[in-house]
């Protein structure tokens, strides 16, 4: 999956409180914590426009089914 999330990095300001990515949701969720400050805030929004603009949920999705790592894909799996 690194392909998909590099580039990203120059997004989040070295920040006390900044916005991370919700994993294993179907949208782009980014969590800014409580402690934000205004521009921990703004970088948050910053990460999550960028996210969709780059269809970040929709590449991720497609390497996790190249990958055979869905959820479909381990429930099919046979068991160990």
């Amino acid at each position: 999956m690194r392909p998909v999330w590099e580039g990203y990095a120059g997004v989040w300001i070295p920040t006390p409180s900044e916005g991370r990515f919700l994993l294993g949701l179907r949208a782009v969720a980014v969590v800014a914590h409580g402690s934000s400050t205004p521009e921990g805030i703004a970088n948050a929004i910053k990460l999550a426009h960028r996210a969709v603009g780059e269809r970040t949920v929709e590449r991720t999705g497609e390497l996790l089914a190249a990958a055979g790592a869905t959820r479909d894909a381990l429930r099919e799996a046979p068991s160990r």
